[in-house]
């Protein structure tokens, strides 16, 4: 369903995604850490559809300054380069000034998008290339990162700025050690300016409820709206999940219902989603904040910034607070009782941090490597020394009570399993 459909956005929101257009205006590159919540939610899709809207941020739209939302789609394919090749029909669809070739080749689509691109700083206006899901580009090669910031440096050859790169990030932040080798060629464009754009604030979600209850067509009084954001904290899978249930409950709504529909298996699953994509920290983090026992000096975090935790230093989802204080995972039984920030320092901290955030998967020798060693990896590679810091890792964590296990998936590396 394209959910941008109903009703229209109210005018609060303008406000909301004015440091957006912000960045657009001063031809800046960066991340936006959180905004994809929101825009699976279709607002930032709609407000770039709506030219009357985006020109009421940016008077010049379409004279001086282009956007184009690209979003890549997920393709079984072994060419890592793919995701140029729908970058330039993308660019086909939007702008009739420039002209597709029929090739994968990564060299051909390079040149030709950079001969638009030094063709748009000869009439001065500027492109902005919002990536949404840019978690797609994971696994690719640091190689293939390389022909995108091929794209960005070409900002640096003619007078004029031609070209803008915005990232749409969901919890991760670019300045991580650990970040996939994609973007290891893109960080200076991904720190160049970086904001924290929390998942769903109270506006947010009362439209969001508006346009689900439009099309489920279910009819909530004013309190039930307030309960719902409450409940969910306004974490957008929960916010939709809620709207369903209610919708397929088929009978006449009433507040113990919206209560116990914590327990159905979409509303579980959907905190359990969030909870794995908390690193180690994080999640020590979320519990205290749940305990009501997060000092003020915690609360300047990534958790605080997306909007889970609020400014008084609570969980602002009631579900997602009950979740962790019942203490549905070993691994939250255990959390208290070590921060891996106390045990693990320097790069055996980054290698946890690798396996945590690729918690269940293989994690290969090759990126243990190149955390440990960087640009030197080549001369410094070694297996012992790779087995000997997961075994410190693993001793470490052990003796301070952690319930975790590394696996040595034999020839390949390590996954984390709670």
């Amino acid at each position: 369903m394209a959910d941008f459909y109903y009703p229209l956005p109210p005018e609060k929101l303008k406000k909301r995604y004015s440091p957006l257009f912000e960045v657009v205006r001063k031809k800046q590159s960066g991340s936006f850490i959180g905004l994809p919540e929101s825009a699976k939610s279709g607002y930032l899709q709609f407000l770039l559809q709506e030219k009357k809207i985006v020109r009421s941020f940016l008077p010049e739209y379409e004279s001086v300054y282009k956007i184009l939302y690209f979003e890549p789609i997920p393709v079984i394919t072994d060419n890592p380069y793919h995701w140029l090749f729908q970058l330039s029909l993308k660019l086909e669809i939007q702008d009739q000034s420039y002209t597709h070739v029929q090739t994968e080749d990564p060299i051909v689509l390079l040149t030709n998008i950079q001969r638009y691109l030094l063709n748009l700083a000869s009439r001065d206006e500027h492109l902005t290339i919002f990536i949404s899901r840019p978690e797609i580009f994971w696994d690719l090669p640091r190689e293939a990162g390389e022909a995108l910031k091929a794209l960005w440096e070409i900002r640096r050859q003619p007078p004029n700025n031609p070209l803008s790169l915005v990232f749409l990030l969901h919890s991760k932040s670019p300045q991580e050690e650990t970040f996939p080798a994609f973007f290891d060629p893109l960080r200076t464009a991904m720190n160049e300016n970086v904001i924290y754009f929390s998942i769903l604030d109270r506006t947010e979600t009362n439209y969001t409820i508006e346009r689900f209850c439009s099309y489920f067509k279910v009819k909530l009084e004013k309190d039930t709206k307030k309960r719902i954001f409450e409940l969910t904290g306004g974490y957008y899978p929960l916010v939709l999940n809620t709207i369903k249930l209610l919708n397929l409950a088929d009978v006449e709504f009433s507040t113990s219902m919206l209560e116990k529909i914590f327990e159905n298996k979409l509303i579980t699953r959907e905190i359990v989603n969030l909870w794995n994509s908390l690193d180690f920290d994080q999640r020590i983090e979320a519990t205290k904040a749940s305990k009501q026992i997060l000092t003020k000096q915690k609360q300047n975090s990534t958790l605080a910034n997306l909007g889970l935790i609020s400014r008084s230093g609570e969980i602002t989802s009631e579900w997602i607070s009950s979740f962790i204080l019942e203490r549905r995972f070993k691994e939250v039984q255990s959390i208290g009782k070590v921060s891996a920030l106390e045990v693990l320092k320097g790069k055996e901290l980054l290698v946890y941090k690798k396996l945590q955030t690729r918690k269940g998967e293989v994690v290969t020798r090759d990126e243990i490597a190149r955390i440990l060693w960087k640009d030197a990896e080549d001369e410094k590679y070694s297996n012992w020394a790779i087995d000997k810091t997961i075994s410190r890792i693993r001793k470490k964590l052990k003796k301070h009570g952690a319930v975790v296990s590394i696996i040595t998936v034999r020839n390949q590396g390590y996954v984390l399993l709670s």
